[in-house]
C-alpha cells in the first residue's frame, strides 16, 4: 500500500512537470518512476498467483462429485447381529447420497441424505409389540483437503428423524388390550470424519471413497417411550406404562445405530 502511494505521487509530480514547466521532470524522478512501476507489477502478479492456487487444480479439473453410500447397509447388517436375546428379533437396511461441489482446491461443501429402516419385534411378559423403526437424516457437510489432493477431514451438522409404526399387545388391569399407534422424534446432529477420495486412472469418473468418524445427537421434546405410554393409554383407555421397557431399548439404537455413533463410509460415485 505505501509503495501504490509512492508510485501515484510521483506520477501526480510528472504530470505536473510537464503541464507547469512544459519539460519533463528531472532524471531523478523518471528513475524513481521506472524502478517503482516493476515493483507494483510484481506485486499484482503475486496476488493473483496467491488466489490461482486456490482454485482447482487445472481449469479442466472436476468439480462436482455424486457419490452413494454402503455404511448405513453396514449399519444394517449390524443391528441385525446384534446380540439382543430371546426377547427381541431385529433387521435392517440403510443407505446414502451425496453430492459434494468442489468450491477452491482446499475446500468442498457437499449435502447428504442417508436412510436406514428397521423391523422389529418385542416381548416379555407383559407386552408383545411388532414395529417398523425407520430414520432418515440431511446433512451439510465442510470438507478440507489439507494438502490439497485425496486426503480430507470432513465436519458435519444436520437434523434426523426417527419414526416408529408400533402394533402389539398390552396387559392391562383389565386383561390385554391390542394397541397400533405411530410416534416420532426430532434430533440435531453433530460430528466430524477423516477419510480419503481416490480417483480411477485421471480426475473424474469412477471415484472410490472411504471414511471414519463419530456423530452426536440430541433429541427434541418427549423420549419414544413416554410417548408410546401416552399414545396407548389413549387409545386403551388405560393407564398404560411402557415407557421404561421402550427407554431401556432405544437409547441404543439412538446414540449408536440411527442417529449417532460410529459412523464408516463405503462409498461409489462419479466425479465430473
Amino acid at each position: 500500500m505505501k509503495s501504490s502511494k509512492i508510485l501515484v505521487t510521483l506520477i501526480i509530480l510528472q504530470i505536473l512537470a510537464q503541464a507547469v514547466f512544459a519539460q519533463e521532470p528531472p532524471p531523478a524522478v523518471q528513475q524513481e518512476i521506472q524502478q517503482a512501476a516493476p515493483q507494483e507489477s510484481q506485486q499484482a502478479a503475486q496476488g493473483l498467483q496467491q488466489v490461482a492456487q486456490q482454485l482447482p487444480e487445472e481449469p479442466g479439473d472436476p468439480a462436482n462429485t455424486v457419490t452413494i453410500d454402503f455404511g448405513p447397509t453396514i449399519i444394517g447388517f449390524a443391528i441385525g447381529a446384534l446380540p439382543t436375546g430371546d426377547d427381541i428379533d431385529l433387521s435392517a437396511f440403510g443407505f446414502g447420497a451425496q453430492y459434494e461441489r468442489q468450491i477452491f482446491k482446499y475446500l468442498s461443501v457437499a449435502g447428504r441424505f442417508a436412510y436406514l429402516g428397521s423391523d422389529i419385534e418385542y416381548k416379555n411378559k407383559d407386552s408383545k409389540f411388532e414395529m417398523d423403526l425407520s430414520s432418515f437424516s440431511l446433512e451439510v457437510h465442510p470438507r478440507v483437503y489439507p494438502f490439497g489432493g485425496s486426503f480430507f477431514l470432513d465436519g458435519m451438522l444436520g437434523y434426523a428423524n426417527v419414526s416408529i409404526d408400533l402394533k402389539g399387545q398390552v396387559e392391562t388391569d383389565k386383561g390385554p388390550k391390542n394397541a397400533t399407534i405411530s410416534i416420532s422424534r426430532g434430533y440435531s446432529k453433530y460430528g466430524g470424519k477423516l477419510g480419503w477420495r481416490a480417483d480411477f486412472g485421471e480426475p473424474g469418473g469412477f471415484i472410490f471413497e472411504h471414511s471414519y468418524g463419530y456423530y452426536s445427537a440430541s433429541g427434541f421434546g418427549s423420549t419414544m417411550g413416554k410417548q408410546a405410554s401416552k399414545e396407548i393409554s389413549k387409545k386403551s383407555g388405560e393407564d398404560v406404562n411402557v415407557g421404561k421397557d421402550v427407554d431401556d431399548i432405544f437409547p441404543l439404537f439412538e446414540d449408536w445405530l440411527f442417529v449417532g455413533g460410529v459412523r464408516v463410509t463405503i462409498a461409489f460415485g462419479w466425479r465430473f
